[in-house]
């Protein structure tokens, strides 16, 4: 094994947001927030507890998003 330790650990996510063009994660939580409504425009009509339903799917959007690296589908 090397002795030669890299000076900075890159993580597959930071990979995948510079693969997709986004240079932090708040790069890509800014155009996820922004697909999530869009989303939730369409499809807020199914849910009749509408602020505890925007709330929960909001975080899971955004958590979809940090772990893929881009935006869900249907964005």
């Amino acid at each position: 094994m090397s002795a030669i330790q890299p000076a900075t650990d890159v993580t597959d996510r930071e990979i995948r947001n510079a693969v997709e063009g986004y240079t932090s994660e708040q790069a890509l939580i800014v155009p996820a927030d922004l697909s999530f409504d869009r989303w939730w425009e369409r499809n807020s009509r199914c849910w009749v507890h509408h602020a505890t339903a925007r709330d929960l799917f909001r975080e899971g959007w955004l958590s979809m998003a940090r772990e893929l690296g881009y935006l869900p589908g249907g964005a």
